[in-house]
């Protein structure tokens, strides 16, 4: 009986250091495994149908892959889990063939359709007809009873007309007016006056007096916040904040850069300018794009090829947002702005 429960205690316990091994794995290699990418691009000289583009994400040496490209004015995108297409043009080459076979009963099923088309046309043309003669023989019935006439009833009406004796013109009654909506009198109207004018002195100084807290809060606000925001715990983590983010977005940023590119307009002083602005995208690329302008162009053209790797890691996704949520000057800021209205703007 103990050999099998050892038995049992050591089955689950293999399978639990696999599964933890498992997950161990999983996370080392969302951590230290990069995600790699390349993105290249590509116009020659006329409208911007002619542009070409494509981006590359891959991960797991490729194991898990992600592309989408555009050219000539389409589209195209697909995904790839070692090496078999989850979505993209394989799919949809398949649904095309589909629907271009030909099928084979398609002629005796258009002949069966038209013999039933033809038999529906018959029964409606023959409801139509009996519909129509039913229509008819209500409307001669019809004539027939409004040609009959009613002497009863022009018989009681004469006899009613002897019996009924004429009306005597009688006088309208005058309408009496009631007590309530006679005027009253001068003093009570002056009372109701002087209310009036009490109520609305009243209500004016109620709204003064709400206004005047209004302004208040609003000064009181506007002080809490100044003092929450020029504090030495904001300037810190704004610093803090600043120099992570920057170091992030080095990390993301392509770490080989080529390109050349070749831009020319009919105005030489918007060149010009133009190749200033690039020139301040120098610090970026590190000069790794040639840039060749054209100062004697006769058209605006832009034409040249730019591509572009990276890679990003997770660990380092992981650092920077450790670092700053806790740090301490973020966790006093986060925990002021949870109880902002507990302190009651500094109150």
């Amino acid at each position: 009986m103990l050999h099998i429960l050892w038995a049992i205690i050591k089955f689950i316990l293999i399978l639990a250091g696999i599964l933890i091994g498992l997950v161990l794995a999983a996370i080392l290699l969302v951590l230290f495994c990069p995600v790699r990418y390349r993105i290249c691009g590509s116009k020659d000289r006329g409208d911007w149908k002619n542009a070409r583009g494509a981006a590359r994400v891959n991960w797991l040496l490729g194991l898990v892959s992600f592309r989408i490209s555009y050219q000539d004015g389409k589209e195209s995108h697909s995904l790839k889990i070692a090496g078999i297409p989850l979505f993209g043009k394989k799919k949809k080459r398949r649904k095309k063939k589909k629907v271009s076979r030909p099928k084979e009963s398609s002629v005796p099923q258009i002949a069966e359709s038209e013999k039933i088309r033809g038999k529906e046309t018959k029964m409606l043309s023959s409801a139509e007809d009996t519909l129509e003669s039913r229509s008819i023989e209500s409307e001669v019935v019809r004539t027939d009873t409004a040609t009959v006439p009613d002497h009863t009833d022009t018989a009681v009406d004469l006899g009613k007309a002897k019996t009924v004796p004429a009306k005597k013109h009688e006088k309208p009654e005058p309408i009496q007016k009631p007590e309530s909506s006679q005027r009253p009198g001068l003093f009570f109207r002056i009372r109701e006056k002087i209310k009036k004018v009490i109520q609305g002195i009243k209500a004016f100084f109620k709204k003064l007096k709400n206004i005047r807290k209004a302004f208040a809060d609003i000064l009181e606000k506007i002080k809490w916040w100044k003092g929450f925001l020029r504090s030495e715990e904001m300037k810190e983590a704004l610093c803090l904040v600043k120099e992570q983010c920057t170091g992030l977005l080095k990390h993301i940023f392509p770490t080989r850069i080529k390109g050349k590119t070749a831009f020319g307009c009919e105005d030489p002083a918007v060149t010009g300018m133009v190749l200033a602005v690039l020139g301040m995208s120098i610090p970026l690329h590190k000069n790794c794009i040639q840039v060749s302008p054209a100062f004697d162009s006769e058209e605006n053209f832009l034409e040249g090829e730019v591509s572009m790797k990276g890679r990003i890691y997770g660990i380092v996704l992981l650092r920077t947002g450790i670092r700053i949520y806790f740090n301490k000057n973020i966790k006093y800021i986060l925990n002021q702005w949870k109880h902002k209205e507990d302190l009651n703007y500094g109150k």
